[in-house]
């Protein structure tokens, strides 16, 4: 098994006593020892528009010593997310471009307020900088809207980039509506 994400539902986290057991819950397992599965999980959100909150999370490998292009996942929440899961049977997947663009940081956040999340994967290690120049590990934000398939960061909606090499854009996501609009 390559890497474990396990997801507890809330009335299983209150259940009685606080514990939690593997009945409780849904385990996703990862599909391959170069993706494995856990990294910076991202927030639920419904990425389909079928009203169920799915689940983004990412897998790769950082080790310098491994070339990682990094994958970001989207897994069918409601009833499809129950049980024993493979990262293999994703929604949408999304790859690096490069080696060592560990492409795995994602979350699901409706950014354009019609309904359905978009997927947004950071990629620190990209090195692609705002002038699409070689900036080394500058990092970039993708945005991939209607997210389904398999695709890679060079079939983002948006993309913004770091401006200088080791800005390690993209290294952290979270996202919130600042402005109240």
């Amino acid at each position: 098994t390559y890497g474990y994400v396990w997801v507890v539902t809330g009335s299983s986290a209150s259940s009685a006593y606080g514990i939690v057991t593997a009945y409780d819950t849904v385990q996703v397992t990862g599909d391959s020892s170069s993706y494995p599965i856990g990294w910076l999980n991202g927030p639920f959100g419904d990425a389909d528009g079928d009203g169920q909150d799915d689940l983004a999370l990412g897998g790769g490998n950082p080790s310098s010593s491994y070339y990682s292009t990094g994958r970001s996942y989207v897994l069918d929440g409601g009833s499809t997310l129950t049980g024993s899961v493979s990262s293999s049977s994703y929604a949408a997947r999304v790859e690096g471009d490069d080696d060592y663009d560990c492409a795995y940081q994602s979350v699901l956040a409706d950014l354009d307020g019609d309904g359905v999340a978009e997927l947004v994967v950071g990629s620190p290690f990209d090195n692609y900088g705002s002038d699409w120049s070689s900036d080394y590990d500058a990092g970039s934000v993708s945005v991939f809207e209607g997210a389904s398939g398999s695709d890679d960061l060079g079939d983002a909606t948006d993309r913004i980039s770091g401006e200088d090499d080791y800005n390690y854009f993209g290294y952290s996501l979270t996202y919130g509506d600042l402005d109240g609009d």
